[in-house]
């Protein structure tokens, strides 16, 4: 498989797992998306972070412009505050260009895009002393939204881990819980988008962390990947943290440095 392959693939993975999630999240957190020619942009009212109201998959757009207009104009129905885009290399050569400068949006925040190839079984390393692991249940869905959230140093109640959590035992979904001695410890999420196995955020609490937790859910998502059929694993990681780290270790190769973009509506 061709890095041209693998990128969208995972471009295409990544965005059926956003739009089925906000699908999922409606009901209890207003979450939304829209599309207009094929181009789809989600929308989150109560998480602040562009990268969680964002067009998706801008790249296969034929003219930027066009699409970003009408996409602006259905955020602003919405009433959200901002939205962003998902960049990729022609994302920010339109970006640098000036084009994007001139709509009013602005370079937020860059991330890693990775992926790699399952050809293979995956093995699981074992969990320290006092840790366990289960799938997460619709009755722990509260429990695992709190737990993502304090892993990620947000307020139990924040939106981002309810509206994860939202898709616990919907189709396609694994919302991973580990616990230490009984007591929430550490949350991740595996999306299957046919093929491909689109691993989603992993956060682990404070007080629990060095435990190998991280190692673990990687390894967990690739092997489960697998066991059900996917060839290919995508993933993204911020910059500036060990998550780079841990992806490179367990065989994934970095398709792009992605840009986000930002704009007030």
């Amino acid at each position: 498989m061709d890095k041209s392959e693998q990128i969208q693939r995972a471009v295409s993975a990544e965005s059926a797992a956003f739009v089925d999630l906000y699908r999922a999240a409606a009901p209890g957190w207003h979450t939304a998306h829209d599309e207009v020619d094929g181009i789809q942009v989600v929308w989150n009212p109560r998480d602040p972070d562009p990268a969680f109201s964002v067009i998706l998959n801008l790249p296969d757009a034929p003219d930027y412009g066009q699409v970003i207009e009408q996409l602006e104009a259905c955020g602003r129905r919405r009433n959200m505050p901002r939205f962003g885009i998902n960049g990729s290399p022609p994302v920010e050569a339109w970006w640098r260009a000036g084009d994007a400068v001139a709509r009013g949006f602005e370079l937020t925040d860059k991330e890693f895009f990775w992926a790699r190839s399952l050809s293979g079984p995956v093995e699981l390393p074992k969990l320290s002393t006092g840790a366990t692991i289960e799938l997460a249940t619709s009755a722990r869905r509260d429990e695992w939204g709190d737990t993502l959230n304090l892993g990620h140093n947000y307020p139990a109640d924040h939106a981002r881990g309810h509206v994860y959590a939202a898709a616990i035992e919907e189709p396609n979904w694994r919302h991973y819980l580990i616990r230490v001695d009984g007591e929430p410890a550490a949350a991740s999420v595996l999306y299957i988008a046919g093929e491909t196995g689109q691993c989603f955020v992993t956060a682990t609490r404070p007080e629990f962390r060095g435990r190998g937790f991280q190692t673990y859910f990687v390894a967990r998502r690739l092997h489960d990947a697998f066991e059900v059929g996917c060839t290919m694993a995508a993933t993204q990681t911020v910059i500036g943290n060990a998550s780079a780290r841990n992806m490179e270790r367990a065989g994934f190769s970095l398709l792009y440095k992605r840009p986000i973009l930002s704009k007030q509506l």
